[in-house]
């Protein structure tokens, strides 16, 4: 990003009104999503939510940090000096390859241009992705109930930026290792399909898995949504001794089936792109397969609430429901309650924005 260094080193602003823009290409051509984009915007443009800054319009609002109490809360405080900003850096330096620490240091209101410029392509992602997460601790601990974890965001940034750009066409590697040569995504894999909507008054719920064949460790998950769209409930879970992917994909079924029953009074469809469990659920005969006692467990609930059908779903249109089971793959696990996690928005979005 050489002119945007030119720009830097003579010392003009990002926000004069006829100078170079350049600069502001780091932030807005950067490889995240947009709301991370509209966020780094607010911190280069000094108009985030800190605490000096609303001291300037509300004098009765301290400036000191709320958190640390060592000194006032500017953007570079609350995003990279602060205690909490240090210990999830700390943490992510173990599996990202971030700038140095010297390239953190406070440079002047532009000091967030001088990170990016001094960084590449891969590192400016990373350190947006960072700061965003940083921003997040920092709200929850003055304004929500302070339980967010630096450990769980570490795994939580990371698949969240794996799935984010594994719905892009260029490759993209975290570590800084891509191939040198460019990998061509196919057109199939990221032509636009469109999500089939349930009928009016019922749910769905879209299930996948992610098995890994080595520590035999899968992740889960489920999103149930409405007639438009919006998330009545997404889930996600590690569990341990699978030894089949078919069999992670049923254990995504029931858990799919158990949030469509407690949320819809078992009225819904089901969603798997996984071929065997839908045929296999849609079969009457008994299963004699290695995993016939899931599958029982499975038809034991589709007899019981029989309103309940089970589809098979395009693995584009199921592009949410596989991000969060990389969550769960990493060994985390939550639940969210009528909206998706921030990791799978994007990908619910765009489902919205082509349903049909």
């Amino acid at each position: 990003m050489q002119p945007a260094l030119e720009v830097l080193s003579r010392g003009q602003s990002s926000s004069e009104p006829n100078g170079d823009r350049s600069i502001w290409d780091l932030v807005w051509k950067a490889k995240v999503p947009h709301k991370m984009r509209v966020f780094a915007w607010k911190v280069a443009t000094s108009t985030l939510a800190v605490c000096e800054n609303v001291h300037r319009r509300i004098v009765s609002v301290d400036a000191m940090c709320p958190i640390c109490g060592v000194e006032g809360e500017d953007d570079h405080h609350a995003l990279v000096r602060c205690t909490i900003a240090r210990a999830l850096r700390d943490e992510l330096r173990k599996s990202w390859k971030l700038p140095s620490e010297e390239n953190f240091y406070h440079t002047g209101r532009e000091w967030l241009f001088h990170l990016l410029a001094n960084t590449s392509t891969v590192g400016r992602a990373l350190v947006i992705f960072l700061l965003w997460r940083v921003w997040h601790h920092r709200n929850d601990i003055i304004h929500g109930d302070g339980k967010a974890s630096v450990a769980a965001s570490a795994p939580y940034l990371i698949n969240y930026l794996n799935s984010f750009h594994a719905t892009s066409t260029n490759t993209f590697d975290p570590k800084g290792k891509a191939p040198m040569h460019h990998v061509q995504a196919t057109p199939e894999c990221w032509e636009e399909t469109a999500w089939i909507v349930p009928k009016e008054g019922e749910l769905k719920a879209n299930v996948d898995a992610g098995w890994d064949p080595l520590t035999k460790k899968i992740g889960i998950a489920a999103i149930v949504r409405d007639h438009g769209g919006q998330v009545v409930v997404a889930a996600w879970n590690s569990v341990e001794g699978c030894f089949s992917p078919e069999e992670a994909e049923i254990h995504a079924g029931l858990l799919g089936l158990r949030l469509l029953i407690s949320t819809s009074k078992g009225l819904g469809t089901l969603e798997s792109d996984c071929h065997r469990l839908v045929i296999t659920c849609q079969e009457e005969s008994l299963d004699r397969s290695a995993h016939w006692a899931l599958y029982s467990e499975i038809k034991e609930f589709l007899r019981v609430y029989n309103q309940i059908s089970v589809c098979k779903a395009d693995s584009r249109n199921n592009r949410p429901a596989h991000a969060l089971s990389q969550l769960g793959k990493a060994g985390s696990s939550g639940i969210s309650w009528g909206s998706p996690p921030s990791c799978v928005s994007d990908l619910v979005d765009r489902d919205c924005m082509n349903i049909v």
